[in-house]
């Protein structure tokens, strides 16, 4: 599948992290660009703004709810660009990113 070109992936949600580690499992070279440099696994949101203050207070919420997308993609042929895109011209087939 590898014809010498990256893919590029915008957003590192459920979908851009699938797509990316699919591809990169079959040694394509893939550009994952998100504007976070975490995945949120959203899944469980609902039952984190449920539990009591005291049990929230002794766990470290993020650590269950958030994930560093450099942990998820070690390994693996998929360079991240943490930045935010801001155009997308399909004609000339470039991303504009905000720079930071």
């Amino acid at each position: 599948m590898d014809n010498g070109k990256s893919t590029i992936i915008l957003g590192a949600g459920f979908g851009g992290l699938r797509a990316a580690m699919f591809l990169a499992k079959r040694n394509h070279p893939v550009i994952l660009i998100d504007k976070n440099n975490y995945h949120t696994y959203t899944p469980i949101l609902y039952e984190l703004s449920v539990i009591s203050k005291s049990l929230a207070n002794n766990c470290d919420l993020h650590s269950v709810a958030s994930f560093p997308i450099s942990d998820l993609i070690n390994g693996l042929p998929i360079s991240f660009i943490h930045n935010k895109v801001v155009d997308i011209e399909t004609v000339n087939k470039e991303v504009a990113l905000e720079s930071h």
